[in-house]
């Protein structure tokens, strides 16, 4: 659930691209339904408003900026409340996002490790989520650029259900007391997609150091690196290779994961976790009629301890096939269906939205 946000809303297609006519760069402000499924929520509803603006209207080259405010619950009795932003300013070369937020979740857990006999027990948590990133390009060129940038992440975890016999309410497990987690870090962002909701041609790469100061004092190391090119007229390649390594006295629940709707569909979110962990994720979409499309994908990862234990012998994998309705076609945006299978497992999605 950790990034729910960047699927729950469906007014996510209305959102205004950045316009060349000074005289047409107005303010907008309308209500959103909001609906969607997950392995982790099933069916959650809710709505959201939307108010796309413009930092300075002189300024023709930044796309608007934007504040959504919503709610949504779901058929697992969730609530999520949030605030997220998008801010641009300065001819595109500053930008600011992130979100507050509240959620009343609950989640399954497997325990730590790469295992997959793990037991399945179910928690419930309150948290309070503020994340604040800031980017400015320091290298521009026709297809894209770099940027350096800071973030702070804030998160503060209450829980509020264990299973009397688990292995969180046993108390063996790091981080099951809940806590306060200060995370602040640096970006090093470079991005040459041709379309930041949907590419057909490009590249992108993420680097980020995070260093928490809170009641858990932990380091995290993440590089996320795609690829998106065209092998045929219809058809689009793209690949992800993730790493994310934490050390120190990372809680459970800000360990590496895999599952979810973004890294290794097929999987429950956190089906897998520990404080290091590395996937690889393909997948070939293909335009079939007009505004329908068909996906295939795969995906194949490890979680452990520390790098040095990573091996090919032990790599969970998951694959699946989807289908796309392009909702809008200037920006390019997605509706995606996809069913997903690992071992043991078979998950379904319906979100807005590409995993990656």
């Amino acid at each position: 659930m950790r990034r729910i946000l960047l699927f729950l809303v469906l007014a996510l297609p209305l959102i205004s691209s950045g316009q060349s006519d000074p005289e047409a760069r107005k303010n907008t402000f309308f209500p959103i339904p909001v609906a969607f499924w997950t392995p982790e929520t099933r069916i959650g509803v809710g709505a959201a408003l939307i108010y796309n603006f413009y930092l300075d209207k002189s300024d023709t080259i930044s796309p608007p900026s934007q504040l959504q405010g919503g709610f949504a619950i779901t058929q697992e009795r969730q609530q999520l409340y949030y605030l997220p932003y998008k801010l641009w300013w300065g001819e595109r070369q500053n930008y600011a996002f992130g979100e507050v937020g509240y959620y009343k979740y609950n989640y399954f857990f497997y325990g730590v490790g790469n295992d997959d006999a793990n037991a399945e027990e179910r928690y419930g948590v309150d948290f309070t989520r503020i994340r604040v990133n800031y980017l400015r390009q320091v290298l521009k060129t026709n297809r894209g650029g770099w940027s350096l940038g800071a973030r702070a992440w804030i998160e503060d975890w209450t829980f509020t259900e264990f299973e009397d016999e688990g292995a969180l309410a046993s108390g063996r497990i790091n981080g099951a007391e809940g806590g306060l987690t200060i995370d602040p870090g640096f970006i090093i962002f470079g991005d040459y997609r041709d379309n930041v909701y949907n590419p057909s041609r490009g590249s992108y790469l993420e680097l980020v150091t995070q260093h928490s100061t809170g009641d858990f004092r932990f380091h995290r190391y993440r590089v996320d690196a795609r690829v998106y090119n065209k092998i045929a007229k219809p058809v689009l390649w793209a690949n992800q290779v993730f790493v994310d390594v934490t050390t120190g006295d990372t809680p459970f629940y800000m360990m590496t994961m895999l599952g979810g709707t973004k890294r290794m569909r097929g999987y429950y979110e956190g089906r897998f976790r520990d404080k290091s962990g590395v996937l690889y994720q393909t997948e070939l979409r293909a335009k079939i009629w007009r505004r329908w499309g068909a996906v295939a994908f795969f995906s194949a990862g490890i979680v452990d301890r520390n790098p040095n234990y990573w091996s090919i012998a032990n790599l969970r994998n998951a694959g699946g096939a989807g289908i796309r309705f392009l909702l809008d076609p200037e920006k390019n945006i997605n509706v995606r269906f996809d069913v997903a299978a690992g071992p043991g497992s078979t998950q379904f999605y319906f979100t807005v939205g590409e995993a990656f």
